[in-house]
């Protein structure tokens, strides 16, 4: 778990680096805004959730917006029978931050280890 603040607008990367499985990610509460695919900007575009496919690298912002509370990140597969879902949870508060990888880094952790 982590913490971050409020209006705080955060770059999130996310690769999925597996071979046959799509995933699906998204932020509880909370939009995001797709910058870049692949490396490349991209027509920015708000989404609740982003589909990212094996090999395939995506860059969005979030502003934390919400109320005080935790939220949850969520990564689960996508097209397949057996969906896999890992969570991991982050506190947004009124002050000081400490960076929100250390959240995607335990989910990660989480789904790989499934």
């Amino acid at each position: 778990m982590g913490f971050s603040y409020i209006g705080k607008t955060y770059l999130i990367r996310v690769s999925n680096v597996g071979i046959m499985t799509s995933i699906n990610f998204r932020i509880q509460g909370h939009m995001m805004k797709l910058v870049e695919v692949e490396g490349s900007h991209v027509l920015e575009e708000i989404y609740d959730s982003l589909d990212i496919h094996p090999g395939q690298s995506m860059a969005f912002l979030v502003t934390l917006n919400g109320m005080v509370k935790d939220y949850h990140i969520v990564a689960s597969t996508r097209f397949t029978k057996k969906i896999l879902t890992a969570t991991e949870s982050f506190i947004i508060k009124a002050q000081k931050s400490v960076l929100l990888v250390l959240c995607l880094l335990g989910l990660l952790i989480k789904f790989i280890g499934q």
